[in-house]
């Protein structure tokens, strides 16, 4: 995943795939089951907990036209010059701070950390808040 901070571009390995036509496989709907007649939902009793989702992050980047294998992340700087990337706990967060019209990209927690050296950010902030410009 590529970083920018002014002009500088960083190059990582390919984080996510879809197939040649950037299109995910239909996971669940009408198509994966055979004959309604034939699906019985379990009762509620016997079903398993699940353990919740990863948490997700939203990154600023550049425009993405259409899906593609690499994102040019945004970073951003700090009142001494370190480099930062931004991490988001939800879309709504990001245009908060950022505006309605910033890209941005999902990045799952467990690879913040990666996408963070990979981009020679110094350090990752979570939900910050920007001064006014």
């Amino acid at each position: 995943m590529p970083c920018r901070d002014q002009g500088d571009v960083v190059g990582n390995e390919n984080l996510f795939s879809a197939d040649d036509q950037g299109v995910a496989p239909a996971v669940f709907g009408v198509e994966a089951v055979d004959d309604e007649d034939e699906f019985e939902p379990e009762p509620a009793a016997a079903k398993q907990p699940t353990a919740s989702p990863e948490p997700v992050f939203v990154v600023p980047s550049e425009v993405v036209p259409r899906p593609q294998a690499e994102v040019t992340v945004q970073l951003g700087r700090t009142e001494d010059d370190e480099l930062v990337l931004l991490a988001f706990s939800s879309p709504e967060r990001l245009a908060a701070c950022l505006g309605d019209e910033q890209p941005w990209v999902a990045i799952p927690q467990a690879q913040l950390e990666e996408v963070q050296r990979a981009c020679g950010a110094e350090l990752v902030e979570i939900d910050p808040v920007l001064p006014a410009a």
